[in-house]
Order: C-alpha cells, then structure tokens, then sequence
C-alpha cells in the first residue's frame, strides 16, 4: 500500500513539481513549459513553495494545486484576491479525491488568512463543487484595417509609434509601473516581478510614443493579433492608436480585450468595431461579500440609484447594500433579508453580466436592475 502525506510544497520541490506540471498539462492540452510561459511564478528565482499543495504517494508528486496570494486595489480600497493554477493530478492518480482535498485545504487557508476573493480559470461545473462561479463581463472588439481607413480615410498618418520592451532593466518599466497604478481597479505588481509578470503566457509589452513622450501601454499576445492589457493618458486617442498599431506592425485586424468598467474605451470602440463580444471574464469565489460588492461596486459608471436591499446569502452570511445620496454602505446584519439565495445563486445575480438581463427573484426591483452588475475583473497578466 502507498504511503500518502499532503501539505505544502518545499523548495526541494521544485524540479519534481514543475516536471509534474508540465507532463499533466502537455497531456491534457498543447505542450507546456511553466517557468516558460509563467516566469512570475515558475522562474527558479520567482518560486515560492508555500503557494503550493501537494499530494504524495511514496514521496512522489500525484496531485497538485498552486494558490497565489495577490493585493487588489479597487477605488483606493485593498482587497486580498488569491488566483488558484496548475490544478493538476497524475493520469494514474485520479478519481481518488485528491483535487478535492487540495482545493479545499487551500480555500480553508485563504479564509485563516483573510482573503476576500479568489479566481480560476476552468470548466464550470467543476470549480462549482468549491464555490466559484463564471462571473464579470470581457468586451473583445475586432477591429480592421478597413474600419480605420474608413475612420481616417486613405491617406492616414498616424504620430504614434510603438516600442517593445525585452528586459527587466529597461526604465521605460518604470512609467509602466506607474501608469499601471493610476488605473481604478489594479493588482500590485512589484517592479522586480514587472517584467515576468506582463510577460505571462509569453506576451509582450509594448510602450506606446507620440514623439518623445510615454502616453501609455499595451500588453499583446506574442502574435501581435490581441490586446490584452491598455493604458492611455488619454483615452480619446484610443481609435487612432489602434490604427497606428495595425500600421506599424502590418495587421489587417487586431483583437482588444477590455473589461466592463472600462467604459471611456468601450465608448470609442462601440462605434468602430467590426464584432463585438462579451463573455464570463473569469470564475469567482467571493469570500467577504461585503468588502468585494462595496470596493467593485465604486467601478460602476455614474451615479448610483439610491435604495436599500437586504439579502441572505445562505451558509454564508446576511448582508444590507443601501445608497444615498450616491453614498455607498454594504455591511453584514441580522435583519430579516427581502431575499434568500445560495453562495451561486448570489454571485451570479451580482456579478454575472447576465444579470444585465435577468435578476431571478429579483427580476422587477428597480434598485437591484440598476445596481447589476457589478463589474468584476482580473486582467490576464495576473491571472495564473
């Protein structure tokens, strides 16, 4: 019989745990090199143990998940956000409850340690099982050569260049920092992981010049053919920096990824775009109902309606969100709620962009129809 031991990864681990990652996720996907394609958290330099778990049968990895604590500031308030990656168990250790055991030893520390959400990525109804839940909105706008010569006619001159940035010591990472921190809603990023971390999933970062100034940054996928990440000074510059992108670097379309609170952007691609999607932005388990609706909620455009609602939130707790005067509360209580849902049921009628459609049993309240959704969001360079 196996002699079996779970618990945090140690740093003799390394070698063995990356080996285990890769072989997993090359047999279920594309081929796979971690320290490759997330060097924030798999270069040797970057690896950290105790954001691991692990299950060992006779003192050899069979299952795997990595929880990655991270900072969130959302409108001046700091929330706690742990990312789980590299869910992973041996082809020949499966069906033996080890992911079950990993993930909930991992959720059970994140609520020791105070954390107020978590993400993942992953087919849904199995992150379900642990509470998470398809949540926020990801607008991605197609946008042509065709539609910018339309925009800007034939004889298009942009001044706006674009200079890619290939090391860790380049200064220009420095602006990029600190234009990374004037956004509403950013994750810290410390200045020594900058670079391996807008890197992730082999991107590229790309500073954006008009003349000899820094006016923002684009993170882009290794092909060019996606942005995934967008600063600018000035967000009135966005259609001619993507015609000056599609220019410099002779695309015929590119692909931009935006959330839903960016909505300075998503005014100026409404009306170029030739497609327009909106899908799930990433699976959620909220962890303290009251600090993540208070601090995504300020995201959202305008002025907030005021009223007040009282919900239980079942196996979880009873929570009032009332505005007044544009002044937001959201507190936990021992009132009688006006609604009763499960931990699902709520992340999804406050989260989930369908709401935008479709309350439920809240479906005619006119406070909960302009208050959904809330705009909830990770960018893809923090993501794991």
């Amino acid at each position: 019989m196996s002699h079996i031991t779970y618990g945090r990864a140690a740093i003799n681990d390394y070698n063995e745990l990356i080996d285990f990652g890769n072989y997993v996720f090359s047999q279920a996907h594309m081929p796979h090199d971690f320290p490759m394609m997330l060097p924030k958290l798999y270069k040797r330099s970057n690896f950290n143990p105790e954001h691991h778990y692990t299950v060992k049968e006779d003192g050899r990895i069979k299952a795997l998940v990595g929880s990655y604590p991270m900072t969130y500031h959302v409108c001046g308030q700091p929330l706690k956000i742990y990312d789980i990656g590299i869910v992973s168990v041996h082809p020949y250790a499966r069906s033996k409850g080890y992911m079950k055991l990993l993930m909930n030893e991992a959720l059970q520390d994140m609520r020791v340690e105070g954390a107020d959400l978590s993400s993942l990525g992953g087919q849904r109804q199995r992150y379900e099982y642990f509470g998470y839940s398809p949540c926020g909105a990801l607008f991605t706008f197609s946008c042509s050569a065709v539609n910018i010569r339309h925009r800007f006619g034939k004889d298009f001159q942009p001044d706006i260049t674009f200079k890619e940035i290939l090391s860790s010591g380049d200064p220009d990472l420095d602006v990029i920092g600190k234009m990374h921190s004037r956004k509403k809603a950013f994750i810290e990023r410390p200045r020594d992981l900058m670079f391996d971390i807008m890197t992730t999933w082999n991107n590229r970062i790309l500073g954006v010049w008009r003349h000899k100034e820094m006016i923002g940054y684009l993170s882009v996928s290794q092909d060019l053919g996606a942005i995934q990440e967008l600063y600018l000074t000035e967000a009135s510059t966005l259609i001619e920096m993507i015609g000056a992108y599609l220019r410099q670097f002779c695309l015929q379309d590119v692909l931009i990824r935006l959330s839903s609170y960016e909505t300075d952007k998503i005014a100026h691609l409404a009306g170029l775009a030739e497609r327009t999607e909106v899908s799930n932005a990433r699976n959620f388990n909220i962890l303290n109902y009251p600090n993540v609706i208070k601090a995504f909620l300020k995201l959202k455009s305008g002025t907030l309606p005021d009223g007040r609602m009282t919900v239980r939130i079942q196996d979880k707790c009873t929570i009032t969100i009332s505005v007044a005067d544009n002044g937001l509360d959201v507190r936990q209580t021992d009132e009688n709620p006006d609604y009763i849902v499960s931990h699902l049921e709520a992340m999804q009628l406050f989260f989930s962009h369908v709401s935008a459609f479709f309350l439920g049993i809240m479906e005619g309240n006119d406070f909960a129809g302009r208050l959904f959704p809330i705009p909830i969001f990770v960018e893809s360079n923090d993501q794991t």
